[in-house]
């Protein structure tokens, strides 16, 4: 190869992906979004938290749903189904799992919607912080000072 056809194909391969749309380079690969857990799968859960999730479905993406209830479980995919529906999003790859403990442990998880009842809230808050999970928690955040110095005292040790 000659020296100006080096000089050619290089400027070429250093233009080329400034003109190219970034989405053809993968910028809307999920890899590039947060890959969020909901656990518990309630009334306020699917009346709130999954419509803000799914709103938000450009730099977050739902990889599980965790219930205690079997039967809740497929129930509340379909749910999310249908919110990711209207973004022309589909939900086949979301995980159902039944043990919090499991979704705090997959390192595929970004982070987690504690969406349980009131008094496991401040437990799986810390939990999921000390397992490097950033955590959005439905209110009560706690039900006790203790509680909630334990979960400012987890996030402040994890960063």
């Amino acid at each position: 190869m000659k020296r100006r056809e080096f000089l050619k194909a290089a400027l070429a391969a250093g233009v080329f992906p400034s003109i190219v749309p970034a989405r053809v380079l993968g910028a809307d690969a999920p890899s590039n979004k947060l890959q969020i857990a909901l656990i518990g799968c309630g009334r306020v859960a699917s009346t709130m938290d999954l419509q803000g999730l799914a709103a938000n479905h450009d730099i977050a993406m739902l990889t599980t749903l965790c219930d205690v209830d079997a039967e809740r479980l497929p129930f509340f995919k379909q749910l999310a189904a249908n919110q990711y529906g209207y973004y022309k999003k589909n939900v086949d790859h979301v995980k159902l799992e039944m043990d919090y403990r499991k979704v705090l442990d997959d390192p595929g998880v970004d982070g987690v919607m504690v969406c349980t009842q009131d008094h496991w809230h401040a437990r799986m808050a810390v939990e999921a912080c000390l397992k490097g999970k950033d955590v959005y928690v439905q209110k009560p955040m706690a039900f006790s000072v203790a509680e909630s110095e334990a979960i400012v005292e987890a996030v402040r040790r994890t960063k």
